[in-house]
């Protein structure tokens, strides 16, 4: 292969390179501009390869055929940099009819004898020892070349005055396009005879692809420097913000906790200064009674009783308030808990309670373990229990509250019955501290806030589902006590087997 032949081939491979570059570049969306060059690179790597059998001095009717096609790919290339050199701005009409005119002419090269005679002749250019294989060029096809030239002037004039305004990268453009520009000049002469010189366009098509691949190297590392400087930006705003955020969020969980703080205070307030009232409204009864003789009045006992009976309320909002204290201040230590003894013990509990109208039925695997802790357990089966039964009105005949266990990796316990139900706004609040719907005195509200609390403290969820007039639905989700532990599950399950038996 030749020297020029070489050159031709090294052109065209570059400019292969650089379209592949210009495509790949291309999906990112802020170089979606770089496709249109994509069209340019490629158009030039085909032209300088069709430039490589007339390079390689042989001459025939491959030669003859390169160069009509050539003609074509030079239109092609030319209409490419147009399009490429208007992106962001607006194209004026002439520009467009301009473009179809030249590629019409272009593809008329096509036709035999129109742009090139139909014999070749052989030229030589002694100084490097190149010896070209070319196609006699007739008056249209030297027309065409300057038409095509003209153009590549006018681009050229239009990245200087760019570069005159600062535009980034427009000197590249410039030069590169001034330099193929004269390397054009050169083998138009070289073709017309008019000068013994080399051919030089298929490395002058490859200076401004070059030059145009040289800045955008340029404005990837601009882009990679932005990038890393927004980078450094954007850690120092979120680490800003994220030391606001923390602090904003530790000023609501202050505010939040004065906010239940109060509403605790209330709900306590509430809670023992009715019953205090009670106690009150009747010592000052009998404290009268008392002032005006020595006989007491015929309700005193009766007056009595409800006094007893408030102070057991304060006391027992007092103990449930204790347990919730531990509850919060303590870590409790995890055990094998036999999810069938601590339903049956809750259910005994719960049916001597509720009273015989209401027919508690459960259906648990004996060998079914939990971690968990038994009195909490049992505690919050049974607060569950005895809401089921307290829901279901009276005189009703299928009153029954059912517990169903099962198990896949985590132990879900569901408590249903089929009593009153409750509403959405009802359900939302039923977790509330001092929250209840029961009638005054039947109830502190605190059951359900202080079962939720327990399960939660034993690494499992306690939630509720309700329909109104259909029934409430309680589910427990407690961790299944692990296979290793399996002898000690084994010794539940056997000792719940036996309480069964006995009973």
């Amino acid at each position: 292969m030749t020297l020029s032949a070489t050159l031709a081939t090294m052109a065209a491979t570059l400019a292969v390179c650089v379209a592949a570059l210009c495509r790949w570049l291309s999906v990112a969306p802020s170089w979606r501009d770089v496709r249109l060059f994509s069209y340019v690179a490629l158009s030039a790597a085909v032209y300088s390869a069709l430039n490589i059998p007339s390079n390689l001095g042989v001459e025939g009717s491959w030669t003859l055929l390169c160069a009509r096609v050539q003609l074509l790919v030079a239109g092609v290339h030319v209409v490419a940099w147009l399009r490429y050199a208007s992106v962001g701005a607006s194209r004026p009409r002439w520009e467009r009819w301009y473009e179809r005119a030249l590629l019409v002419a272009c593809a008329s090269a096509l036709v035999p004898g129109l742009a090139y005679h139909g014999g070749g002749r052989t030229r030589a250019f002694t100084p490097l020892g190149f010896v070209y294989a070319e196609a006699t060029p007739t008056a249209w096809g030297l027309l065409l070349f300057a038409a095509l030239l003209a153009v590549f002037a006018l681009l050229a004039a239009r990245y200087w005055l760019a570069w005159r305004r600062g535009l980034p990268h427009a000197a590249v453009h410039c030069v590169g396009l001034c330099v193929f520009l004269l390397m054009g000049v050169n083998d138009a002469l070289a073709v017309a005879s008019l000068a013994e010189m080399p051919h030089l366009l298929e490395v002058g098509l490859v200076v401004p692809v070059g030059a145009v691949a040289y800045s955008l190297a340029a404005r990837f590392s601009a882009d990679a420097q932005d990038l890393a400087r927004l980078r450094a930006d954007l850690e120092t705003v979120v680490d800003e913000r994220t030391r606001e955020l923390a602090c904003a969020v530790d000023a609501l969980h202050r505010s939040e906790k004065l906010a239940a703080l109060g509403q605790f205070a209330a709900g306590v307030a509430h809670e023992v200064n009715n019953p205090t009232a009670v106690v009150t409204s009747n010592l000052q009864y009998l404290a009268e009674a008392i002032e005006r003789g020595p006989t007491l009045p015929v309700d005193a006992r009766s007056c009595v009783a409800d006094s007893l009976a408030a102070t057991a309320r304060i006391a027992r909002v007092a103990r449930q308030l204790l347990d919730a204290g531990r509850l919060a201040a303590s870590t409790p230590a995890c055990e094998c808990v036999s999810v069938a003894a601590a339903v049956g013990e809750s259910v005994r509990a719960a049916q001597a309670r509720c009273g015989a109208h209401v027919r508690f039925a459960a259906s648990i695997s004996p060998g079914l373990c939990v971690r968990a802790q038994q009195d909490a357990l049992v505690q919050v089966l049974l607060n569950l229990l005895v809401n089921g039964g307290q829901a279901i009105p009276e005189g009703r005949g299928d009153a029954r509250v059912v517990v169903r266990a099962e198990c896949d990796g985590r132990v879900r316990i569901a408590v249903e019955d089929n009593g009153s139900g409750m509403s959405e706004e009802t359900l939302a609040r039923a977790f509330e501290p001092f929250f209840s719907t029961k009638p005054f005195g039947s109830g502190t509200g605190l059951g359900l806030a202080v079962s939720r609390g327990l399960i939660e403290g034993l690494g499992g969820d306690l939630r509720l589902s309700s329909r109104l007039g259909e029934g409430t639905r309680a589910v427990i989700d407690l961790p299944e006590w692990e296979r290793r532990d399996a002898p000690a599950a084994a010794r539940l399950a056997e000792d719940t087997r036996r309480q069964a038996g006995r009973s």
